[in-house]
């Protein structure tokens, strides 16, 4: 069973805080997601940037949680990810829109 939790965060200054009741939306599914894919993010805006780190502590029936991470620039969770992918988000979206065969929209 894969929960999956959706955190945008757009337009954010450092200072702002994430509206409620979002924010504890977002907070109380990322402790129950056993998979968080983050896309073209630092994850350097907390504490939005902790949340996918939740899933790393919760257990599947094949070990820990799971952290993809896929963004151009290093972030500072690079070293706890299952999978790391340095390129645009834009790519490798049409990628798996492709192998999934669903249709990829012209931007």
């Amino acid at each position: 069973c894969v929960v999956l939790c959706c955190v945008v965060v757009c337009g954010k200054d450092w200072e702002d805080a994430l509206p409620e009741p979002d924010f504890s939306r977002a907070n109380e599914h990322s402790k129950k997601a056993t998979l968080a894919v983050t896309l073209g993010t630092s994850l350097q805006i907390n504490p939005a940037g902790l949340m996918p780190l939740e899933t790393l502590n919760n257990p599947t029936q094949q070990g820990e949680g799971k952290l993809v991470i896929i963004n151009l620039q290093e972030t500072p969770h690079d070293d706890l990810t299952s999978l790391r992918i340095y390129a645009k988000v834009d790519t490798v979206m049409k990628g798996v829109l492709q192998e999934l065969g669903l249709p990829v929209p012209d931007v």
